[in-house]
């Protein structure tokens, strides 16, 4: 007589309980990665085009290294969240690590920005839109941590299952 290797827990039960990376994902996180993927792009067109219209980078003499260097900090923080936005899309195990980087720095890099931005008596829309973004990038952060365990541990990518 045949061995009977029917059980309930045959493969196709067993993939049925496995959980992808992207279910994890809030709704509000994947609409926020969405956002970064489009933002970005957009964001550092404009900032090219401001440092090319405003920026005294021509006269070699005149140029502000702090204003400089900030400015290279965002656009590396720019394409490092297009980056973490596209391998959280691509669920990459390592992804919400790599996310939480740029978002901290991003963070810390706005705060800064605040302060100098209140004592230079900027237009208040540009605060208040700087404010808004750092929220945003705060509510990013805790999404990201709240699901970074079991998205390393338990969940699996489209390539796994």
């Amino acid at each position: 007589m045949e061995a009977d290797d029917t059980s309930i827990f045959d493969k196709e039960f067993i993939r049925e309980t496995w959980i992808r990376r992207r279910q994890l994902m809030p709704v509000a996180l994947r609409m926020y990665v969405w956002f970064l993927l489009i933002i970005t792009p957009v964001s550092l067109a404009a900032r090219g085009w401001a440092h090319y219209k405003y920026s005294s980078f021509p006269n070699l003499t005149a140029v502000d290294w702090v204003e400089l260097t900030l400015g290279a900090a965002g656009i590396c923080l720019s394409i490092a969240h297009f980056l973490a936005a596209l391998f959280l899309l691509l669920e990459k195990k390592w992804a919400v690590r790599f996310a939480i980087l740029p978002t901290v720095a991003t963070i810390l890099l706005s705060g800064y920005s605040m302060v100098q931005m209140n004592l230079s008596g900027v237009v208040a829309l540009v605060l208040i839109m700087n404010i808004v973004f750092l929220l945003l990038d705060l509510f990013f952060l805790l999404m990201l941590l709240r699901i970074r365990k079991d998205w390393e541990t338990k969940a699996l990518s489209r390539k796994g299952i």
